[in-house]
């Protein structure tokens, strides 16, 4: 790859936005980059392809190797190219053509499995973490045990913590109630 080919870009999607990364990169497709690698906290790594509509889905699994291949297996059967998989996030591609099924969920249950799946593995423990550590030492430093220093320091994780689960648990709250409103196939 030419230096002058590749677009490196920085984007945050918390774990509620799953649907609107997917939108992303096929905006990115559709101008002529092609996703390659992706490395956290958020830089997308792309190079230069000639523009087409390519659809990108994300899968959320528990890390669970047995079956692995028969998992993998399936995408494949259904014309998806497997390219990578992130902190649980399996990252899947096709090209859209025609009237061809561009959903790799049947229905609204899986899709509301994948969220129960996300927020059993990745809210639970946030909150645990936010409830066991943040709290606890911000209250600390507000009775005055610590500096100023750390007090600004947990000031910043304790805002942090707050935005970021409230976004993400509403986030996923709404992914929750569109999946069980629409209710059937899609």
């Amino acid at each position: 790859m030419r230096a002058n080919e590749d677009l490196r870009l920085f984007r945050i999607f918390t774990i509620a936005d799953y649907e609107k990364e997917e939108v992303f990169l096929r905006q990115q497709h559709n101008a002529g980059y092609r996703l390659v690698r992706f490395a956290l906290p958020g830089f997308y790594y792309f190079q230069k392809c000639q523009p087409e509509d390519v659809v990108y889905r994300l899968d959320f699994d528990n890390g669970n190797q047995e079956g692995r291949e028969s998992y993998l297996q399936m995408f494949r059967d259904y014309g998806w190219e497997y390219m990578f998989r992130v902190s649980g996030w399996n990252y899947f591609r096709k090209a859209a053509a025609g009237d061809e099924d561009l959903e790799i969920f049947s229905d609204n249950a899986s899709r509301l499995a994948l969220v129960q799946r996300v927020f059993r593995t990745r809210m639970l423990p946030i909150l645990l973490i936010f409830l066991a550590c943040v709290i606890p030492q911000f209250s600390q430093s507000i009775l005055g045990t610590f500096r100023y220093g750390f007090f600004l320091f947990w000031l910043v994780m304790f805002v942090l913590y707050v935005v970021l689960l409230a976004h993400s648990g509403l986030g996923l709250w709404k992914l929750k109630q569109k999946y069980s409103q629409e209710g059937g196939s899609l």
